[in-house]
């Protein structure tokens, strides 16, 4: 079975489990995948098997914004009708970003794994090394530190000499 996987936004780390035809917004009442974002519509997007003749059909999924006011985006690009899906796309519907990943298809006798296709990778930030932000911050407040420090004993020189 695919799966969405929050990514980003006020959802994340939430995954949900897709099969057939599945809307993403911010109804309850018509939408599978439902996101707590106000800048999604109330029925965002859909999700859908591909149609079998369709390329990349059996199997394949596609994604098609509902005609939402902020757009839907698939690997940083703005969708203008449906789109083909691939396992490890990404999706941004408002300020929430979703990962795909498609149902595993069996292997045929004698074929090797392979790794998900990654799509999309100059969207992506590369993670946060937290040594190396705890760096930048205590580096940041020794700056805001000397500035202070600085400012007060000039203002001590300047009072001296003003003497």
């Amino acid at each position: 079975m695919a799966r969405l996987i929050v990514e980003g936004g006020q959802n994340i780390g939430e995954e949900f489990e897709i099969a057939g035809e599945v809307r993403i917004g911010r109804d309850a009442g018509s939408c599978a995948v439902v996101l707590d974002d106000s800048e999604v519509s109330r029925e965002h997007a859909a999700l859908r098997p591909a149609p079998a003749g369709a390329v990349g059909g059996g199997g394949a999924w596609e994604i098609e914004d509902l005609g939402s006011r902020n757009g839907t985006f698939l690997n940083g690009e703005r969708l203008d009708g449906a789109a083909p899906l691939h396992d490890g796309d990404h999706i941004r519907v408002g300020a929430t970003t979703l990962l795909f990943r498609a149902a595993p298809q069996p292997l045929a006798p004698g074929e090797e794994p392979r790794a998900p296709e990654r799509r999309g990778d100059s969207q992506r930030r590369p993670p946060i090394d937290p040594a190396g932000a705890l760096e930048a911050a205590l580096f940041a407040l020794v700056l805001v530190l000397v500035f202070f420090v600085t400012s007060y004993a000039t203002r001590i020189v300047l009072a001296l000499v003003r003497e």
